[in-house]
């Protein structure tokens, strides 16, 4: 979908469900705000919207803190939920590395760009799903890779839970599991709209 037909789309939307609520999702706040900047533009008054990121669905979700006035009326207990900052998880995967006794990945040299390539490959696999013990059932090329990403793994789950805070798949999980347990979490008669350019992996979508 380009952006033209999809600011089309959503003037017709804020014309026909005028006093609808209405989630956008978007890649970014600011491009949510365009879009509706733009309808507004050309005309037709965009009312009842609410613009959020996949990740700021996810956090509200959590933590059961969708609308005021659920929270006000006593429906939901709110939970702290602390999202790990990207260079926050690089450091401690930094860190990781330092103290793990690594027999595949102690022929590499630590740095940052490995603890970032690392974290990328981990947060890849929990996205999708896959725990340590996933991994142990995987034949790797290089055995030792596998025994060093199984503990890497382990030893990064174990910190997160000792920080108290949630990394981006423990976050989406967290909201999963939200929804499963109390699909009343969410506003009756929503629409949530999900332009067809935003391509959400994993524990995403």
């Amino acid at each position: 979908m380009s952006i033209n037909p999809l600011l089309g789309e959503l003037a017709e939307i804020a014309r026909t469900e005028l006093l609808a609520t209405k989630w956008l999702l978007a890649p970014s706040l600011r491009v949510g705000n365009q879009w509706l900047e733009s309808v507004v533009r050309n005309g037709q008054p965009a009312v009842g919207f609410r613009v959020l990121t996949l990740s700021h669905l996810a956090m509200d979700l959590a933590a059961g803190d969708l609308a005021a006035g659920d929270l006000a009326a006593g429906r939901f207990a709110a939970e702290k939920v602390s999202p790990l900052p990207e260079f926050a998880a690089t450091l401690l995967m930094d860190h990781l590395l330092g103290e793990q006794q690594s027999e595949y990945l102690s022929h590499s040299e630590a740095s940052t760009r490995l603890a970032a390539a690392l974290l990328s490959a981990i947060d890849a696999m929990r996205m999708a799903g896959c725990s340590a013990n996933d991994l142990e059932r995987i034949r790797f090329e290089v055995r030792d890779k596998g025994g060093d990403l199984c503990k890497l793994l382990n030893a990064y789950e174990a910190q997160l839970e000792a920080l108290s805070v949630l990394d981006h798949a423990e976050l989406f999980q967290r909201a999963i599991d939200r929804l499963e347990t109390d699909p009343h979490v969410v506003p009756e008669n929503l629409l949530l709209l999900v332009p067809d350019l935003l391509e959400p992996r994993g524990l995403e979508a």
